[in-house]
């Protein structure tokens, strides 16, 4: 991902969660903190596998990993939504 690419996400997240989820400085600062620990095991665990194995085992599972999560990120977000509390803002605005 490009620098503003980063950026973008970034400042969307920050005002997603604020705005829309009613999440509080902590959450948000706990999210932002899985970014780069997510970046970093993951980079932990290709460099351990790919020392092992070939260029094209690692393209094939690249591949299916990144299949995998297309398919469960629908699902991992629908689970979230339904148990996530509702802010007062928005729960005042519809009332």
């Amino acid at each position: 991902m490009s620098d503003p690419d980063h950026r973008s996400q970034a400042t969307a997240a920050s005002f997603l969660a604020a705005e829309h989820l009613g999440a509080d400085a902590a959450k948000i600062g706990l999210w932002f903190f899985a970014f780069p620990v997510g970046f970093m095991a993951g980079s932990f665990i290709s460099g351990r596998i790919g020392a092992n194995r070939s260029i094209e085992f690692m393209t094939i599972l690249g591949g299916v990993v990144g299949v995998a999560n297309a398919g469960c990120s629908p699902a991992g977000s629908i689970l979230a939504a339904s148990r996530w509390p509702r802010s007062s803002s928005r729960e005042s605005s519809s009332a």
